[in-house]
């Protein structure tokens, strides 16, 4: 019998017969716990940015063992997340590779008679900057309101960690219309991004430029009176 797990424990009948008779042995088999043993394998993995990575983890033992991954945080890492998901052969699946998921990731293997470690290093590969997920250069529009704070956005990934400025219009400040430029670069490349910012008049309902009441004093027997009102809008 080889590869004997729990599910093959019990009793065993060996029964010999000839012409002058039978006889019957029993023999009752239990399996011990064994330790478990995790295949050692690759030790380190290169994966593209915004790509899954997936770390094996096949561990054999008695009774089954349960299986613990640990990011490199230290952290225990959950059965199903936006981030990670472990599957039932042990598997580990980083989704979207970014740079704040490099590390060491420890596989535990863990039963009553013991436990087992695998551990897998994760490195992001190499790669030029892309911003908002295209390579290259991109352009993009953006509509802001007067007088409102106006969010750029230029979302730069890439490996070595890419330098990003900014370029504003030419004698202009931040808050004006025009075109701005985002641009992010490492030794593999350059990327660039520009922002077309159109600003829009902001919207008001009428105010008055005096208070809404006020009390004049009027004398008798005057020919003719005047009552001003001033208001003022952004639009006309």
């Amino acid at each position: 019998m080889t590869a004997m797990g729990k599910k093959d424990e019990g009793d065993y009948t060996c029964h010999a017969t000839n012409k002058l008779g039978k006889d019957e042995k029993k023999v009752r088999v239990k399996v011990e716990p064994n330790a478990p043993q995790i295949e050692k394998s690759q030790s380190t993995m290169t994966v593209k940015l915004e790509e899954s990575a997936k770390l094996s983890c096949q561990a054999i033992g008695e009774p089954k063992p349960r299986i613990v991954w640990i990011s490199p945080r230290k952290d225990v890492i959950q059965v199903s997340s936006d981030k990670y998901q472990i599957l039932e052969d042990g598997t580990l699946v980083i989704n979207r590779l970014t740079l704040a998921d490099e590390g060491k990731y420890a596989c535990v293997a863990r039963n009553a008679a013991g436990d087992d470690v695998k551990n897998t290093i994760v490195k992001a590969e190499p790669q030029e900057p892309f911003i908002d997920g295209v390579k290259g250069k991109s352009t993009t529009k953006l509509l802001g309101v007067s007088y409102q704070t106006a969010h750029l956005d230029c979302k730069v990934k890439g490996k070595p960690e890419p330098k990003v400025w900014w370029i504003t219009p030419y004698g202009h400040s931040l808050t004006d219309e025009g075109i701005y430029k985002c641009f992010a670069k490492n030794h593999l490349g350059e990327a660039s991004l520009s922002v077309e910012l159109e600003v829009a008049p902001l919207a008001e309902k009428p105010s008055f430029y005096i208070p809404n009441i006020e009390i004049l004093p009027i004398k008798q027997d005057v020919g003719q009176l005047v009552l001003e009102c001033s208001a003022r809008t952004s639009k006309k």
